[in-house]
């Protein structure tokens, strides 16, 4: 279990959940939260709110059932590496993930055609969506739907402070990121490998739709456990991470790939 869960989605995400953020709030108390962050998808996922919804979680309540509650957003990069919230809306909530999801964006990788079109196309937007000075983390970059480079990525985030999170509902047996005959796992082995080694914090979260799994993220764990990952690089035990001031991104020239490329998703 973690006692700081920052991406978990209520019934304004438009699927997966018709929790209410007072029940949210009350399963996290329940399991012994000290944290939770509400953040549904931006609307440009098929029935999610508009954007009056996050600008009216400046009013909701900041703790509940003796939780401390957190309001962001998991908004979606778009083709090109834009938002599909303003940010005037952005600037108003605690924190933002950026996340990769089909729809809104138009191709994913079925495992069958030439990688390397996906993963230069898609590493070029989340540095895009990386150089908006609101995003806070990147969302579920394990996702064999939309590969990348994790050393370019990994390098624009050391550079503009960007947080990388490490997603348990992707490393269930029914995770909805996996691509058959790539390894969402070993993607994440590299992935933590290089963010150790750069210095660049990791978040681990739920991405529970409704409260069944709040707080649940043992997979993630083990994962973190075993590369001996250090705590003080850990948002989950240090909430502050969230508040290191952004970097501007000065490039997003390719870097240079090391002795973890593969035959994977990431190179």
């Amino acid at each position: 279990m973690i006692t700081v869960d920052l991406h978990t989605h209520t019934i304004a995400s438009g699927h997966g959940s018709t929790a209410t953020i007072g029940q949210m709030a009350r399963a996290a108390s329940e399991r012994g939260l000290r944290l939770l962050g509400i953040s549904d998808h931006g609307p440009a996922t098929p029935g999610a709110a508009f954007s009056s919804y996050f600008q009216n979680l400046a009013f909701a309540p900041r703790e509940h059932f003796g939780v401390r509650l957190l309001y962001g957003v998991e908004a979606n990069i778009l083709d090109g590496g834009g938002l599909d919230l303003d940010n005037s809306v952005l600037a108003r909530l605690d924190y933002v993930i950026a996340s990769m999801h089909r729809p809104p964006r138009s191709v994913i990788y079925h495992g069958r055609d030439d990688i390397e079109a996906y993963r230069d196309r898609n590493t070029k937007d989340y540095i895009e969506a990386m150089s908006n000075p609101l995003v806070r983390i990147i969302g579920h970059p394990d996702n064999s739907q939309f590969p990348y480079c994790v050393h370019r990525l990994t390098d624009a985030a050391a550079e503009c402070k960007v947080i990388l999170e490490v997603n348990e509902a992707s490393l269930g047996p029914d995770g909805y990121h996996r691509v058959a005959g790539l390894d969402t796992e070993q993607n994440y082995r590299i992935l933590i490998k290089l963010c150790k080694k750069k210095g660049i914090p990791l978040l681990i979260s739920s991405d529970s739709h409704g409260p069944d799994r709040i707080g649940q993220a043992d997979r993630a764990l083990f994962l973190l456990r075993e590369q001996d990952f250090p705590r003080d690089l850990l948002v989950n035990e240090h909430p502050e991470l969230l508040s290191v001031p952004r970097q501007p991104l000065r490039s997003s020239q390719p870097a240079q790939t090391g002795p973890d490329t593969g035959a994977l998703p990431l190179s």
